[in-house]
């Protein structure tokens, strides 16, 4: 965890930084609340946060990608290689790993 609020930096993977005064409100409001957690409890944030953060999240480029292989070529692996990305950083039967889609030679 950072020492104080100013080395924080907004990041939305994809996407055009925030607003500043917007940015500047969420991350004053988080930093507030994250001071209030014990520190056993904040100990938990960053594991947590690279359990449950998708190393490839499904924005835009990502589903036209997979999208594209499905619709141009009936290839459906790069959706199941997705999905075991996904569910590679997760724990067995959470998040993504849970969906589990039937394999194009088990059809």
């Amino acid at each position: 965890m950072p020492q104080d609020p100013e080395q924080l930096s907004p990041f939305v993977a994809g996407c055009a930084d925030p607003p500043r005064q917007a940015w500047q409100a969420w991350r004053d409001a988080w930093w507030e609340s994250s001071q209030a957690l014990t520190s056993e409890r904040q100990a938990t944030i960053a594991p947590t946060l690279r359990r449950w953060t998708l190393p490839e999240p499904p924005v835009r480029s990502c589903i036209e990608r997979i999208w594209a292989d499905i619709d141009e070529h009936d290839n459906w692996q790069p959706l199941h290689d997705w999905l075991d990305r996904c569910g590679s950083s997760h724990s067995a039967g959470s998040g993504c790993s849970a969906l589990q889609l039937p394999r194009l030679d088990s059809v």
